[in-house]
């Protein structure tokens, strides 16, 4: 059994192999069935609906940088920069990932909503 420093390091490996490649594998990811996931704007629980996000996610952005990981004991807090796809500018985010079980099961994601916006393609008022 993986421990769960090794378990959010996959998640990221195939994260950012997944954004290189335009395809992640969801297995590799490692969300548990209940995962639930909240962010500036939005929440989302399910492995599928998760897993669906995550796979989008990857045609969005050019390359994800983790800059910095901090661990404790069964969860990270990692400091990303995003380079999206659309020339938009990078945007740093945070992720604070937990696992339980040897899945990940919560994602809090801190982001600001301005610059993700321009990152989707959206002007900032569409995404309040």
């Amino acid at each position: 059994m993986n421990t769960q420093k090794e378990v959010i390091k996959q998640y990221y490996e195939e994260l950012i192999r997944g954004v290189r490649e335009k395809s992640v594998d969801l297995k590799k990811l490692n969300f548990a069935s209940d995962i639930k996931v909240t962010g500036s704007d939005m929440e989302m629980e399910g492995e599928e609906s998760v897993s669906m996000a995550w796979a989008a996610f990857t045609h969005i952005c050019n390359a994800i940088t983790i800059e910095k990981q901090y661990f404790d004991e069964n969860s990270a807090c990692s400091i990303i920069t995003c380079e999206p796809e659309n020339g938009a500018p990078a945007s740093r985010y945070v992720e604070q990932v937990r696992v339980k079980n040897g899945k990940i099961n919560e994602i809090n994601v801190i982001y600001d909503t301005a610059a993700w916006a321009k990152i989707i393609g959206k002007s900032p008022a569409a995404v309040e």
